[in-house]
């Protein structure tokens, strides 16, 4: 999941306990002291997001399932998650992975 979808979640009220350490990525870059001689790797940057169970848990009972969408070659495009109930209107979130399309379906169902 991206920063900025972590922080969209923060900051409509998702609850905070459900969030755990995620990692943007290692930085394998040296860090060269003044005269050039490495003195040591960069760290990893980190942020909290939720995990995807948790994500599904917070919808609750308005979630509806997560599918994959495919290109005509069987590649994936993105991930749909929805809820469909009979007393309201169907909706579609999507992301280019399963936790950020379920993250836009709270964001949705918790719009104020």
């Amino acid at each position: 999941m991206i920063y900025e979808l972590a922080k969209k979640l923060k900051d409509a009220g998702f609850p905070e306990d459900k969030f755990d350490r995620v990692y943007t990525g290692r930085m394998e870059e040296l860090i060269n002291d003044i005269d050039g001689s490495p003195t040591g790797l960069m760290g990893a940057e980190s942020y909290l997001a939720p995990r995807l169970e948790q994500l599904i848990e917070a919808c609750g009972d308005e979630f509806g399932g997560l599918e994959r969408t495919y290109n005509y070659l069987g590649n994936t495009i993105e991930w749909c998650a929805f809820q469909t109930k009979i007393d309201s209107k169907d909706m579609y979130c999507v992301g280019p992975v399963p936790e950020e399309a379920v993250a836009n379906l709270w964001l949705e169902l918790n719009k104020k």
